[in-house]
């Protein structure tokens, strides 16, 4: 409450709120950019995407320097790290997309989806449950292996283009840890593409094979019953519990096969553990 500088309503509802505020004033610069689109007069930002690195970058420069932000030496520290941030934005846009100007493959995205199309097409070339499990692994560690090659790539390509007197070693490095972030991004979305591929076919392959048990038990069904095309109800209660019978024995072995036994959860946790422990050695050092 502003008059008298007490709180009167949740936590929560107030970040809801402060949230909500936000949203209207995002949308409101919004309306205000593509009024100015349509009026022909320039824009500010081209893309939501533009915007938004934008706000991120002030925000980190508030967050860094506070107080400090007038000072001259903080400006200058500032400039330069805006051109070594555009510096790692040209040089992971080269790296994902190809240089620009040329129509070559080198780029992660094209190679990467040429290699997702690759196993989409062996996949439905052979649809057995062992193809699309060794077509999953293969695939996965090709495009594992994709990455770390232009993850490797790009971290030269930037020690080249920031290799300069007035940049910092502390801002190429904090710039250099943040370079390997779109890459990521780009992996994460051709494996999920992948995936969805992946689930389809598998899918398809249950289906064929649901279909085939269902027409055979039929089939012996109307052989064992000289033919007739009409069931009981008794009859129908019979071949449902035992076509249950059979789904839940099935269904209970393979849960029994994925269910991991305590030794494997401890050598899972541990290792989980030291990496964790690794990491934070790592990036804090070994006192933190």
């Amino acid at each position: 409450e502003l008059r008298q500088g007490q709180e009167v309503c949740w936590t929560s509802e107030l970040f809801a709120r402060e949230v909500l505020e936000l949203r209207r004033e995002v949308f409101r610069w919004l309306r205000e950019d593509a009024a100015r689109r349509h009026g022909g007069q320039p824009v500010e930002f081209d893309s939501l995407a533009h915007w938004f690195d934008y706000a991120a970058v002030v925000w980190e420069t508030l967050d860094q320097f506070s107080e400090q932000l007038l000072h001259y030496k903080t400006i200058h520290e500032i400039e330069l790290r805006r051109e070594l941030a555009e510096v790692a934005k040209g040089s992971v846009h080269e790296v994902l997309h190809g240089p620009r100007g040329e129509s070559n493959v080198t780029g992660f995205h094209v190679r990467a989806r040429k290699m997702v199309d690759r196993f989409v097409g062996r996949m439905h070339a052979g649809s057995t449950r062992l193809d699309l499990e060794t077509a999953d692994l293969e695939l996965g560690r090709e495009l594992a292996c994709l990455r770390d090659e232009c993850v490797a790539e790009l971290e030269d390509l930037f020690q080249q283009r920031s290799a300069l007197p007035r940049y910092s070693a502390t801002a190429r490095e904090q710039a250099r840890l943040q370079i390997r972030t779109p890459i990521e991004w780009a992996f994460e979305n051709h494996l999920y593409t992948w995936k969805l591929h992946l689930k389809k076919a598998s899918d398809e392959r249950e289906m064929n094979q649901l279909w085939v048990h269902f027409v055979g038990v039929l089939n012996k069904h109307l052989s064992s019953s000289a033919h007739r095309s009409c069931l009981s109800e008794a009859e129908s209660r019979d071949l449902f519990e035992a076509e249950w019978r059979l789904y839940e024995a099935s269904f209970l072995a393979r849960l029994r096969g994925l269910t991991k036994g305590q030794q494997t959860i401890v050598h899972e946790v541990t290792l989980a553990f030291n990496h964790a422990v690794g990491k934070l050695n790592h990036e804090a050092g070994q006192f933190a």
